[in-house]
């Protein structure tokens, strides 16, 4: 999708051209709203409240930052009109290293909002970056020795400094679900992410297994790094980082390649073989300490920022001691093509504000989030695009009625929409919605457990968002009440196995009422060799309990799975040219006695005997007061369609039903299901799951599914090339 790009200084500044923009850019408003103007060659001290100069302090601020303040005084000066009022933004690159800071001083009421808004959508830029355009000439260049000599020309070198970067930040570890702070200035090129110089190139190497020097205190595997360019080296403990010697180990050392960790070593080995993981800053997490335990038969990692591996056009390093940044670049350098991401927090922050909106803004730069909303209520963001930061997307966490609508999201380092609030306790609902966005691409530092959307808590609402290329799970959800429907994934999980396109945090019996109905997934399926395999639909581990109906799933490896758990419901489903259909398993009767027990210490977290939750989930009461939890039960699978289904050695059958199988009428409920080569629907290629007249399936219940209602709608901020399944699924 073409990407919007900021005018900046070259917008020039003349009369004519703002009185066309002020008569045909911005809608004509009542008179009770405060209409307030922000341009790229405007001025903070002039009054704001005309989109041109006259000469007598009238015209446009400069910044967000001037229209804020200006509404400020207008509250305190009691001038704020009672409906509010409008920022229009101009379409420029406003570029700043500290956030653009909302408060609750900054609200607005319930019949007066506080709306900034880019006049063109896209067309104005909050950018935390700061651009890289003074070179130093080849005379001047720091040594490249450690680069190959073949390339040394090609590399393009910059003292930071120079171009007004005082400090790069520093790496730091990360692991799986686990927080992480990511300070280091990352670079972009032409609005793209680069590449930290790493080895090897392409893919991973294998971790072979634990080396002879291995303990639980120091972590040491085998890997094959002969190849490498970078030489052996080893760090005393507690001495300070050397950027030369700063290397990262990204990887996975289990087998089941849901998780990865980004850690820092201490030691390498290359005749051996072998990475010990350092240990004295604090910085290993318990789950990289399995490599006193793990066979590693599929581990694999990656050796980063190191000088010696940069050797590839898109690979960057910098040097953090010296602030020296060294750039092979993919093609020609402009002078406003090149950024390094400067804004430590979220580029745009809301805090504890009410009835505020942001309209049609690019968000790009920043070393954290893109927006962040903390405890807020009645906000809206729409239109926004985001791209090129550091962590999520958009984060919301707490508040209430929190509304990301019709954003473009794409590249992010970590998620790219997370919702999280409600009150679990109280079933109270946050009521926060992910409507209509169009995100791809993201997890581009930290992908495991970095889905598309993540909602957590009570009462989230994920709609018709258009999810793909999302290297780990594209929705994944933990808590109460969430629903999650006409959402379109179209190529998730292709990096891990043993996760879902749309996925369970972890196992939790208390986690009930959500509904997962009508989303499209499709395109999933394992594409690195592993012993587990991937899914459409994943209840993992006994989570408990979901309804799953009217969903559609296409070339996807194992369309619906229950990890055994209480009261799922699969119900009218749709799979086509798929392997296997259906599954519910029965692991909780071989668990391990600690791990039901975590099971139940987390199910007694909530007052689950409690009046409330008792009338809210009867079900859930007669589970936990009885002995047997350990059994699946309560289960359906009724009146699904399941249409040209493969099957391997590793998935057996279509209906792999644990109850059913077994004769157990407590565990599955199974009613009605179909299985045929051949279509039963007009026309699924073109998204008409409508039965065909005379077929079976209106005799047993199954009504059409719309599958043009799935994934984003056109409007103003987003068009049809955000929606896949019309284009991919034509013969």
């Amino acid at each position: 999708m073409a990407r919007h790009r900021g005018v900046g200084g070259k917008v020039t500044c003349v009369l004519q051209v703002l009185a066309v923009l002020a008569t045909v850019g911005v809608p004509r408003l009542v008179h009770s709203q405060a209409r307030i103007y922000v341009h790229p060659q405007g001025n903070d001290a002039w009054n704001g409240l005309s989109p041109s100069r006259d000469g007598s302090g009238n015209g446009p601020k400069r910044t967000l930052f001037g229209a804020r303040n200006l509404i400020r005084e207008m509250k305190s000066s009691g001038s704020l009109p009672p409906n509010g009022a409008r920022v229009y933004v101009y379409p420029g690159r406003y570029q700043h290293i500290s956030p653009f800071d909302l408060t609750a001083t900054d609200s607005g009421t319930s019949t007066g909002t506080i709306a900034y808004i880019s006049v063109v959508p896209g067309g104005a830029v909050l950018d935390g970056s700061r651009t890289i355009n003074r070179w130093q000439s080849p005379t001047q260049k720091p040594s490249l020795d450690k680069v190959a000599p073949s390339i040394r020309n090609l590399i393009k070198t910059a003292d930071l400094r120079s171009n007004g970067v005082s400090e790069a930040g520093n790496l730091s570890h990360s692991a799986g679900n686990f927080e992480m702070e990511q300070t280091a200035a990352e670079l972009y090129f032409n609005d793209e992410r680069m590449t930290l110089a790493k080895y090897p190139n392409e893919g991973y190497l294998r971790v072979m297994g634990p080396s002879s020097t291995n303990t639980f205190n120091a972590p040491s595997f085998l890997g094959d790094v002969g190849p490498m360019r970078t030489p052996s080296f080893q760090r005393a403990p507690g001495s300070q980082p050397d950027f030369e010697h700063d290397y990262f180990y990204r990887g996975v050392l289990n087998e089941r390649l849901y998780n990865n960790f980004f850690e820092k070593l201490s030691k390498m080995d290359k005749v051996a073989g072998s990475l010990t993981v350092q240990i004295d800053s604090g910085n290993l997490v318990d789950g990289a300490r399995r490599v006193t335990e793990n066979p590693f038969q599929d581990g694999r990692f990656q050796l980063v920022n190191s000088l010696y591996e940069l050797d590839v056009p898109g690979e960057y390093y910098i040097d953090r001691t010296n602030l020296v940044l060294f750039f092979y670049p993919p093609s020609t350098v402009t002078a406003s093509n090149v950024r390094l991401s400067m804004t430590q927090a979220p580029v745009a922050r809301l805090r504890n504000v009410r009835n505020v909106t942001l309209d049609g803004f690019a968000i790009t730069g920043g070393r954290s989030d893109g927006v962040e909303a903390n405890n807020c209520y009645f906000v809206l963001f729409r239109g926004l695009k985001v791209y090129g930061v550091g962590a999520d997307g958009v984060r919301v966490q707490d508040g209430r009625y929190v509304t990301v609508q019709s954003c473009d999201i794409r590249g992010t380092g970590e998620t790219g929409v997370s919702l999280v609030g409600g009150d679990r306790t109280s079933l109270l609902p946050a009521g926060h919605v992910a409507a209509n966005n169009w995100i791809r691409d993201v997890g581009q530092f930290q992908s495991a457990r970095r889905p598309g959307v993540y909602l957590s808590g009570c009462g989230m609402t994920a709609r018709n968002n258009t999810i793909a290329n999302v290297a780990h799970t594209a929705i994944l959800f933990v808590g109460n009440d969430h629903l999650i429907e006409r959402n379109e994934v179209d190529n998730a999980v292709y990096d891990y196995v043993d996760i879902g396109a749309i996925s369970t945090l972890w196992g939790d019996w208390s986690c009930r009422g959500n509904v997962i109905r009508e989303n499209l997934v499709q395109n999933v399926s394992q594409k690195i060799h592993a012993y587990h395999i991937v899914h459409g639909l994943y209840l993992d581990d006994m989570y408990s309990s979901a309804l799953v109906e009217r969903n559609v799933f296409r070339n996807v490896e194992q369309p619906i799975q229950f990890g055994a758990g209480f009261h799922s419901r699969a119900r009218y489903n749709v799979t086509f040219d798929c392997v296997g259909g259906f599954r519910i398993d029965d692991r909780g009767l071989s668990a391990p006695a600690d791990w039901i027990q975590e099971l139940r210490d987390r199910a007694n977290l909530m007052p689950w005997a409690s009046t409330l939750w008792k009338d809210r989930y009867p079900e859930l009461y007669a589970v936990l007061s009885s002995n047997d939890q350990r059994k699946p039960q309560g289960n359906e699978c009724v009146g699904n369609v399941f249409i040209r289904s493969r099957v391997t050695s590793r998935i057996g059958a279509v209906l792999e039903l644990w109850g059913v199988n077994r004769t157990d009428p407590t565990a599955t409920y199974s009613a009605s299901n179909t299985v045929s080569n051949a279509s039963l629907f007009v026309d699924e290629t073109r998204g008409d799951l409508t039965p065909r007249p005379g077929s079976v399936l209106w005799d047993r219940g199954f009504t059409p599914i719309d599958m043009t209602e799935m994934g984003v709608q056109t409007d103003r901020y987003l068009d049809g090339s955000a929606i896949g399944w019309k284009t991919e699924l034509q013969p």
